[in-house]
């Protein structure tokens, strides 16, 4: 399949669903957040592709409500003395 009819294929379905600004490059960089999330940034360097792990940086990148929803979701392990 081509990038083109990928694209065309995913405004279809983003367009019957109703939900605007899906695109391809939007999945790639969900799969780069979750790579991150579960195996590191060289797990996303090798995920995606990238020869230069800054590129891989930027799919590591959260945005400031991605990161307030982030640390709702996630416990924070207490800090106790004498341990």
């Amino acid at each position: 399949m081509s990038t083109r009819t990928l694209s065309y294929v995913v405004a279809k379905i983003a367009d019957h669903a109703q939900v605007g600004g899906v695109h391809p490059h939007r999945f790639r960089h969900h799969v780069g957040y979750l790579m991150n999330e579960r195996g590191g940034i060289t797990a996303v360097q090798k995920q995606l592709g990238h020869r230069n792990i800054a590129y891989s940086a930027g799919y590591c990148q959260r945005t400031d409500d991605e990161m307030a929803l982030y640390l709702e979701t996630k416990t924070v392990p207490r800090y106790e003395a004498g341990k």
